[in-house]
């Protein structure tokens, strides 16, 4: 894995992350202020190998019993993001309540003010050094775990076996847990629910 100074290191290790408040305080401006989603759930973006998208998705689904969609991004999709990235992920934060984009090779940000509840990854910074394909997908997994806990509201957590712990160096990325701990998962079920996120119940016949 390439080094990176101390100065260019994100507060959480290797991910490209794009986060904007998950509230619109009232004294917002009109134009910060977006109408509600065309589908209320979390999509998975991405334009990397359909079947690491579709495990990440599933790992996702399963551990928090939400509502998740994947959406497959074109070449023709990321030359238009690397063009005008501000275009592409307004367009689909207004779709979603809350996006993770899984991007290759991110060539640029969007700027801040131009998206709402959404999360960018960088595919390639979080490569082990080994290129194992099994260590990136366990990567990947942790990290849209803390941050799709991020966009619904939740704080990092001490415990480096919980998703939501913030990983400075690839140790730390390794040793982390995929999963919330008990107190992180019992909250991240309250903010789901209360954001309309979670899967129905079934109906006892």
């Amino acid at each position: 894995m390439k080094t990176l100074k101390s100065s260019q290191i994100p507060p959480i290790f290797l991910t490209l992350c794009l986060l904007l408040p998950l509230l619109l305080s009232t004294g917002c401006s009109k134009k910060s202020q977006t109408s509600a989603p065309a589908v209320n759930a979390i999509c998975i973006a991405s334009d990397c190998d359909s079947n690491l998208v579709q495990r990440v998705a599933s790992f996702a689904r399963n551990e928090l019993d939400s509502k998740i969609s994947i959406t497959s991004l074109t070449s023709r999709d990321i030359s238009s993001y690397n063009r005008n990235p501000n275009k592409m992920v307004k367009s689909l934060s207004g779709k979603y309540t809350f996006t993770v984009m899984l991007l290759d090779n991110p060539k640029k940000l969007p700027d801040s003010d131009q998206v709402n509840n959404l999360a960018i990854l960088s595919i390639n910074m979080l490569k082990p050094s080994t290129n194992a394909v099994e260590a990136l997908g366990r990567r990947i997994e942790k990290e849209t775990m803390c941050q799709i806990g991020r966009m619904i509201g939740m704080e990092p957590c001490p415990i480096i076996f919980c998703a939501m712990f913030q990983a400075q160096d690839d140790a730390d990325l390794d040793t982390k847990g995929r999963n919330f701990c008990p107190p992180c998962g019992a909250k991240a079920g309250e903010l789901l629910k209360a954001k309309g996120l979670l899967n129905p119940e079934p109906i006892e016949k």
